[in-house]
């Protein structure tokens, strides 16, 4: 399902291209998803250790069952009371039971639920060689969820922004600027090639433990 999530992200990106339009803000959003698709999935794949992939797991089936809960706590489902109630006590009774087989591992404490900010690190280590872009990704990754979350904060940091100052207003004592920011193709293509790089280490991966013995 994470590498599945990672490749429509990914296809829906290029589709835009394609079609000559390019988003400023959407498109870092969509590739965001395309890198977390595809981080988890390298992060629950690529472990050689057999005992490190199950905790993975059970911690990412862990969330599956927590963020359900808080759906179906919300009250926006449609079902009668008892009903919900009685999916309530269900998810619980596997939330402990998942927890339960939670123990450590080299990576991870016997209580831990990994951000995803740590498995997108984790997941640049197991596929990236490199240093630098080991230390990138989390980076890209941090500024392309300040797009995905509506804030202005990741346009300051890119090298496309021109900045043009227009000097002190009257009785306002900081300095104003004129900022100016639009969909760079090279900077959308950074984002894109590392998701696809991860993508092609997770859909490698995952034929690997499906043949392993």
């Amino acid at each position: 399902m994470s590498l599945i999530a990672g490749v429509q992200h990914l296809n829906l990106a290029r589709v835009a291209i394609e079609q000559r339009e390019g988003f400023p803000i959407a498109h870092p959003t969509v590739i965001r998803g395309a890198l977390l698709g595809a981080s988890r999935g390298v992060w629950l794949l690529s472990p050689d250790d057999r005992h490190e992939r199950q905790q993975h797991a059970l911690r990412t089936i862990y969330e599956v069952h927590r963020r359900m809960r808080q759906y179906m706590d919300s009250g926006a489902t449609g079902l009668e009371p008892d009903a919900v109630a009685q999916a309530l006590s269900e998810l619980d009774s596997r939330l402990d039971a998942i927890k339960a087989l939670w123990t450590a591992t080299p990576t991870l404490t016997a209580k831990e639920k990994p951000e995803e900010g740590k498995i997108v690190r984790l997941a640049a280590l197991a596929v990236f060689a490199d240093p630098k872009q080991q230390i990138a990704l989390p980076a890209l990754w941090m500024q392309l969820s300040g797009d995905a979350h509506g804030l202005s904060w990741p346009m300051l940091t890119r090298s496309s922004t021109s900045v043009q100052s227009v000097g002190r207003l009257p009785d306002y004592p900081a300095p104003m600027a004129t900022f100016s920011s639009g969909a760079d193709l090279f900077e959308i293509a950074e984002g894109f090639s590392a998701a696809f790089t991860l993508l092609r280490r997770g859909w490698s991966l995952f034929d690997q433990r499906c043949t392993a013995p």
